[in-house]
């Protein structure tokens, strides 16, 4: 197993809510891929009907973003 150390230089109080993201980018990664897992899901077995709604049009906008993110795998 390799290891990646990263170095950040911040301030404890002027950073505080950088280094707590930081800190917990794993629970922020697992919950976007829920929520892809979620749409992607809806989209591929919604009904015909389901297709032509603007519902539809914007799950698949949130699918995009997400995917060009590049924080889940497909």
């Amino acid at each position: 197993m390799s290891k990646v150390k990263i170095l950040y230089e911040l301030d404890l109080y002027e950073d505080a809510d950088l280094i707590k993201s930081l800190l917990n980018f794993r629970d922020y990664k697992s919950t976007l891929e829920e929520i892809h897992g979620l749409v992607r899901n809806k989209l591929k077995h919604g009904d015909d009907a389901w297709l032509e709604t603007d519902a539809y049009k914007f799950l698949e906008e949130i699918i995009e973003i997400i995917y060009d993110s590049g924080v889940t795998n497909g």
